[in-house]
């Protein structure tokens, strides 16, 4: 029987992937040592690449902060006492901060480099922990005054 050259493709990954299971620690092994002895050249390689495929990186870097950022606010409203059901509701709550462009009580644009008066703030009820609107600093200090 002849195959094709994508057949024999398809047939050498299933099988890489069946020896890499059944050799999975060995060949980690291999790789710690292979690593351990190769540093430099491993160093100077992975800056090669980055210099080649600056667009790549740069898109990398923006994801991870992205996904930082969201993760680091998750803890720090959850910190201050903001409440929601699941993940749904954070994920809504998260896509309205992030595109919210106007303060919801007095209209003021947030800025790209905000300053402390017009920074955004995530307004909640601070008996019950649910999120009520997006404001500016200076209006969030107002409401907080209020109740």
């Amino acid at each position: 029987m002849v195959f094709t050259k994508e057949e024999i493709k398809a047939r050498k990954k299933i099988s890489d992937a069946k020896y890499y299971q059944k050799n999975k620690e060995k060949l980690q092994a291999q790789n710690r040592i292979y690593n351990e002895l190769n540093k430099e050249k491993m160093a100077i390689a992975k800056q090669k690449w980055a210099e080649n495929n600056r667009d790549k990186c740069k898109e990398a870097v923006k994801k991870c902060r992205a996904k930082c950022m969201k993760s680091t606010f998750k803890a720090k409203w959850k910190h201050r006492g903001v409440i929601w059901k699941d993940d749904d509701e954070f994920n809504s709550i998260w896509e309205r901060y992030i595109t919210t462009t106007h303060c919801d009580n007095c209209n003021v644009q947030f800025k790209a480099e905000p300053t402390q008066m017009l920074k955004k703030c995530l307004d909640h009820c601070h008996d019950s922990g649910k999120f009520r609107q997006i404001l500016c600093c200076h209006c969030n200090l107002k409401v907080f005054k209020n109740h």
